[in-house]
């Protein structure tokens, strides 16, 4: 019973950080009739792959991440915090310099298997791997 109730609080925690990011800052009109799809997409992709959330803190140079993930024993890859971008993983820090490309007063604009840009300091980073044809972990 312990079990489910930690299962359950974490579906939550990765349900609500998912539809804070998307609808919480006004997006929700913006986003119309397509915003239940979009939320299914995402916790979809959240059962398969993370999303890694990465919040650069516009009051200092420091990072901090957050992993949205509904994968049974997955261990996130990114420490919580960091000083500055450049303590970020290389693979990271690479999908950050092209998502930074993207206009963050428009809203779901997104890159396929790369990320999103949610706001002007907060980006959706999408877990890659071999079968993506990239190699994150270098």
């Amino acid at each position: 019973m312990i079990n489910d109730i930690g299962e359950n609080l974490k579906n939550f925690k990765v349900w609500a950080g998912i539809m804070s990011d998307l609808f919480g800052r006004g997006n929700e009109k913006m986003f119309g009739s397509t915003g239940s799809n979009l939320m299914t997409r995402y916790l979809d992709m959240v059962t398969n792959k993370p999303i890694y959330r990465i919040e650069l803190k516009e009051d200092s140079s420091n990072v901090e991440t957050m992993c949205y993930d509904l994968m049974d024993g997955f261990s996130p890859k990114l420490n919580k915090f960091y000083e500055s971008v450049d303590e970020l993983p290389k693979w990271v820090q690479d999908t950050l310099s092209v998502l930074m490309v993207v206009d963050h007063t428009k809203v779901n604009q997104e890159i396929e298997k790369v990320g999103r840009r949610i706001s002007k300091d907060v980006f959706w980073v999408y877990d890659r791997d071999e079968e993506d044809g990239i190699n994150t972990r270098s």
